[in-house]
């Protein structure tokens, strides 16, 4: 995932305070996401072009944001990591495990493939429906004896 790194400490202090990016060996990062939000919200300046895909995401991500939720995604898939309101850097943990899709209800792979993964990490499953609307569905398997 594309990111930008950021050098300006009271604009690394702001971003710190809301949740926004992640300190890695005493540089601090943007994603493509978190900074096309801070453009949209003037803490940064510039004008950040994604992909369509990226768009669908990014919607799902601001939208997360606007709610008050911290997102962070994932290194090696496709994943967001959604953590509860009122998030405290170093305290809180994953709560969600979310899988961005593009308005058509996963198949049983997928979906069973987050489970297992929402399952490993000991988090909640949840796919978010990206289309003209955003919808959020959590899911969860059980056994009935």
């Amino acid at each position: 995932m594309k990111e930008k790194e950021i050098t300006d400490e009271s604009t690394i202090e702001k971003l710190s305070e809301l949740g926004i990016g992640l300190s890695r060996d005493a540089r601090y990062f943007l994603n493509i996401f978190e900074q096309k939000y801070c453009e949209e919200k003037d803490i940064l300046k510039g004008k950040s072009k994604l992909s369509k895909n990226e768009e669908l995401i990014y919607s799902v991500f601001k939208t997360l944001r606007e709610k008050g939720y911290i997102c962070r995604f994932s290194k090696d898939s496709d994943l967001i990591r959604v953590y509860q309101k009122g998030f405290r850097p170093g305290e809180d943990r994953t709560r969600w495990v979310m899988k961005v899709i593009n308005g058509k209800w996963p198949d049983e792979k997928d979906a069973s493939a987050l489970l297992q993964t929402a399952k490993k990490m000991r988090k909640e499953a949840v796919f978010a429906l990206a289309d003209k609307e955003i919808t959020f569905y959590k899911i969860s398997s059980h056994s009935f004896d």
